[in-house]
């Protein structure tokens, strides 16, 4: 698991970056924000109350503690507050910590933040510009003015006539001519670590709504008509003292001419396209693979959470149940099909690639129970029956992990001093397997039971009272978290349990979510995450 911190990230920015680094595998993420109450924590794995970065000391002594202490490997910047500070100590964090801080070097953050200076180091390097005007000799209204300083549209005025210009420092404010008619485009792309460029998205701003692009898409046609601009921007932007994330906006004339608008060196809040099946700006920096987005629109739309208001104060232990909760089942049992099909040679009968779809369709048809007689049936095995199934019992994946949510969730109610539970169905073989690939991060359930102990299964209630039974625990002060509504859940709050939350996985074998509103129990609760656990509880 690699561990990566989101600084400055509690808004629509850090936002962002959570949307593109969740798409990549294996990563932890983690959060920091100086306002305790923020947007993105309700997403991140980890969040922590940063220092405020005016206080410049206190906020890297902060940076330099977590780093050390969760083991960060990289540092992203969700917005422009903190770049400079983290450019001065990027080379410390690498060499002492082995952290890669993604910011350029403090000359290049200087020059690009600044929207002069940023359009004649562009005009410089061969791209079109739009002609800086000099303010005494303007002539010819309306005209652009635009801040040297400042993000994308804030403070850009339109002139009309020489009063208006003359309210206006030339100092703070360049002039350029303004156009009527024409389209935003956005550039999206990064350099890692090494000097390498990511992929390079370019999208079309096609509906802006208070600075946002929500509507926004990516076609062929655009890359033609910007390619040898990309080309350049490969060379130009290639090398380690460019390290960071790059939005850049062109404006496109009536004429159909393209000239440089803006820089930012951070990332895009409207760059989300590129998360397009997996194909992320940031892959680069985690060795993935970088293809490039095109012929793709992206609907940008503001979504809710939901978290129910609930009594607390009596609830001492919460009760997981173990598959599709904590891990996919489903992910397992292909993982074990796929050792079967090396073990009896499936090869020669069918290919790996058809193999794997077909298991995949049987489970989503709910034949997890009857799988290898269906395999027998539809394959036309000629191995007995008994013969098949004993082998495929006999075959285990030698890893497994939970989901994303678990592992800071757990940490986060253990920090709570509530006691944690697995109580799940199933052959006791298998399932102890499974929790014996797990058995690292095991540590911090306190106790977990098998519902074959009692020769019964969920929902019986005597499957929940054993819990109590055995922990001198009171029904009302445990909670069930699963992924069945009927079977940890209604079984569950039948037996007398405080609440009951029903967490739905798009992998999961059983979903009835499309039920959940007509059939369950008032103390009964819908979430989409773990995470949701640690504002509820």
């Amino acid at each position: 698991m690699i561990n990566v911190l989101v600084t400055c990230g509690g808004g629509f920015q850090g936002l962002t970056l959570y949307k593109s680094l969740k798409e990549i595998s294996g990563l932890s993420l983690h959060l920091f924000d100086s306002n305790p109450e923020n947007i993105s924590r309700h997403f991140f794995d980890y969040f922590s109350t940063s220092k405020q970065v005016v206080n410049k000391n206190r906020y890297i002594n902060h940076l330099i503690d977590y780093t050390i202490k969760n083991k960060i490997k990289f540092i992203f910047p969700a917005t422009t507050y903190d770049l400079e500070i983290l450019s001065e100590i990027k080379n410390q964090f690498r060499e002492l910590y082995e952290c890669n801080i993604v910011v350029p070097d403090l000359n290049f953050i200087k020059m690009f933040g600044n929207k002069k200076t940023a359009s004649v180091f562009f005009e410089n390097c061969g791209f079109p510009v739009q002609k800086l005007l000099l303010k005494e000799e303007i002539k010819k209204y309306p005209v652009l003015a635009k801040p040297n300083i400042g993000w994308g549209g804030k403070n850009v005025s339109i002139i009309y006539n020489k009063n208006q210009l003359k309210g206006l420092d030339d100092k703070k404010y360049h002039f350029v001519e303004y156009f009527k008619n024409f389209q935003e485009f956005s550039i999206d792309f990064s350099i890692n670590q090494h000097g390498n460029c990511s992929s390079i998205i370019v999208r079309k701003r096609n509906v802006v709504s208070s600075g946002f692009s929500v509507i926004t898409d990516a076609k062929d046609i655009y890359r033609v008509k910007y390619l040898k601009y990309l080309e350049l921007i490969k060379k130009i932007f290639s090398d380690t003292n460019k390290t960071g994330i790059y939005n850049i906006q062109f404006l496109m004339s009536d004429t159909e001419n393209i000239y440089f608008s803006d820089l930012n060196s951070r990332i895009g809040t409207s760059s989300v396209l590129s998360n397009y099946k997996g194909r992320s700006i940031l892959n680069s920096f985690f060795n993935n693979s970088n293809d490039q987005v095109s012929n793709v629109k992206a609907v940008r739309f503001l979504e809710e959470k939901f978290y129910p208001i609930i009594k607390t104060e009596k609830i001492k232990a919460v009760v997981f149940d173990l598959d599709d909760t904590l891990i996919s089942n489903k992910t397992f049992i292909l993982s074990r099909a796929i050792i079967f099909y090396n073990t009896i040679q499936l090869h020669k009968v069918i290919d790996l690639r058809e193999f794997k779809i077909l298991i995949l369709g049987l489970l989503n048809e709910g034949m997890a129970p009857i799988l290898i007689d269906k395999l027998k049936t539809i394959l036309k095995l000629k191995t007995d029956k008994q013969t098949l199934v004993n082998t495929y019992r006999n075959c285990y994946p030698l890893d497994l992990h939970f989901y994303k949510d678990v592992i800071s969730t757990i940490k986060f109610l253990k920090k709570k001093k509530y006691k944690l539970y697995i109580l799940t169905d199933g052959i006791q073989k298998t399932q102890k397997i499974k929790i014996d690939l797990l058995s690292d991060l095991m540590a911090d359930f306190d106790e977990i039971f098998f519902t074959s102990d009692l020769n019964l299964e969920k929902p019986d209630s005597k499957c929940f009272s054993m819990i109590s039974e055995k922990t001198n625990f009171k029904m009302n002060e445990l909670v069930m978290v699963g992924d069945n509504e009927f079977r940890d859940i209604n079984g569950a709050l039948k037996a007398g349990f405080a609440y009951g939350f029903h967490i739905t996985r798009k992998d999961g074998i059983v979903s009835n979510s499309l039920y959940s509103s007509k059939l369950s129990h008032k103390k009964s609760f819908q979430i989409d995450s773990l995470h949701s656990l640690k504002f509820i509880l």
